[in-house]
């Protein structure tokens, strides 16, 4: 039973906001998912999306993916991280432009933050 729900989790990138929008919220509530489990979920999705990073930094889907995952989940905590990994393969970049909007897109996040979140 939880399997659905993770598999559901995982293909709107824990976006509830998408699942009401795809109609699918109603069932992804009833198998009472605790917060800590998709806090645990989320972060799961960030290393594999990372890991694909660290494969292939040139997999956009991957890039745009947890782009979404730190605006929509307002995770903080993987902006270094991914900085750190993009910076340290900035050379093998085939496609700075989407690069560019990723990062202009988690500043924008970033300042959008409440002051003592930053």
């Amino acid at each position: 039973m939880k399997s659905g729900a993770k598999d559901l989790f995982f293909s709107f990138l824990g976006s509830k906001y998408q699942m009401m929008r795809e109609g699918v919220i109603e069932l992804y509530l009833s198998y009472n998912v605790s917060e800590e489990e998709e806090m645990t979920w989320i972060e799961e999705l960030f290393q594999s999306l990372y890991i694909r990073l660290q494969r292939n930094i040139n997999d956009l889907n991957a890039l745009h993916q947890i782009t979404y995952l730190i605006e929509c989940h307002c995770m903080v905590e993987g902006v270094p991280k991914l900085y750190d990994l993009l910076w340290g393969n900035v050379k093998s970049i085939t496609h700075p432009q989407e690069l560019a909007v990723s990062i202009g897109r988690i500043i924008n996040f970033l300042k959008d933050l409440p002051k003592g979140r930053k």
